[in-house]
């Protein structure tokens, strides 16, 4: 049986009747063209089921179009938005997105930085573990263009796109103040994380600015059930036990609330709830929870334009680029009303 021979380019150019030339610079991208030749091109290649020989194109431009994306996990909310819009930012321009899971481990960061590299991608965002010092001495001698994504690490080499985190929690804490509440609970996964540290940061300095009047304590969640709800138990008794929490991530913020029922406490009736992140249940719960929303399309859409500039051969000075998160309040907190 005779094989089917496939399109080819010229065959492409014949049905949009246009030049190889014409076509070869809407695939490859060669020079600029118009978006109705482009359209003609695309809509001809569709009709010949024509597909671009990517391996054939990557070896003649030395560029795969590809971009590495080293990232602790997709287990939040935010983390899962973060990687969904960087792809469609990416896709946009053509670019394929390579993602791998360091889980917050240092060494496994650094093999899967490197297996990245291995695959010759034109460029890498990478959202670090708490230690990422391998990491970046890697990707520093490297060359590779790199931008870092929320977590802003004590290496100076490299672009930066972060929330800013310690005016989010001092916004949140000094809404809490302002309610009334004057006991803070803050329930992070890991004090090792940066965020947490931020967060924390703002946290003391609502503290400081109250002349004493708001106080807060932490907490490291745990991911054992039963420990985390004797723990949170522990927590919330006493005279002078927390009168709001706020949790550390949207996994976070699930589990306490697994643990509140547990134990018959309601919110906001007993005790008032937030969390950072803002999952899609975070609206329909009852009541539903209020969230410090990270603009994670921002950061996502900000990198890649970052990242592009240097792959396009623009040269820049490391700097950090800051966005604000937005406190979408619900019915969670009772009255609080954030600047």
């Amino acid at each position: 049986m005779r094989d089917v021979e496939r399109p080819t380019i010229l065959n492409v150019a014949q049905i949009a009747g246009v030049s190889v030339g014409s076509v070869s610079n809407v695939f490859n991208g060669t020079r600029p063209v118009s978006d109705k030749l482009r359209q003609r091109v695309m809509n001809a290649a569709e009709t010949l089921g024509y597909r671009v020989n990517s391996v054939a194109r990557s070896l003649r431009r030395q560029q795969s179009n590809v971009i590495g994306y080293c990232t602790p996990n997709l287990r939040t909310t935010y983390l899962l938005e973060l990687y969904e819009y960087l792809d469609e930012a990416l896709m946009a321009d053509g670019y394929e997105l390579s993602i791998t899971l360091g889980d917050d481990l240092p060494e496994r960061e650094r093999m899967k930085v490197q297996a990245l590299l291995g695959r010759q991608v034109d460029g890498l965002v990478l959202l670090p573990s708490p230690k990422p010092q391998k990491s970046l001495d890697l990707l520093h001698k490297s060359g590779l263009p790199v931008v870092v994504i929320d977590r802003l690490a004590e290496d100076e080499r490299f672009i930066y796109v972060i929330a800013d985190n310690r005016e989010a929690m001092h916004r949140l804490a000094g809404a809490f103040q302002a309610a009334g509440h004057s006991r803070l609970l803050f329930i992070v996964r890991s004090m090792d994380i940066v965020t947490s540290r931020h967060r924390l940061e703002g946290l003391e300095q609502c503290a400081v600015e109250s002349d004493g009047l708001l106080r807060y304590e932490v907490a490291v969640w745990d991911p054992d059930p039963i420990r985390y709800a004797a723990r949170l138990r522990a927590l919330l008794a006493g005279p002078a036990a927390p009168t709001a929490i706020v949790a550390g991530n949207s996994r976070v913020a699930l589990w306490t609330i697994r643990a509140l029922q547990e134990l018959g406490i309601r919110y906001p009736d007993h005790i008032a709830l937030a969390t950072f992140d803002d999952p899609e249940w975070a609206g329909i719960l009852t009541p539903p929870l209020t969230a410090v929303r990270t603009p994670a399309r921002t950061i996502a859409t900000r990198a890649w334009s970052l990242l592009k500039e240097r792959i396009d051969g623009a040269i820049g000075e490391p700097t950090t680029i800051t966005v604000k998160a937005e406190i979408v309040v619900r019915a969670s907190c009772g009255g609080i009303r954030p600047v």
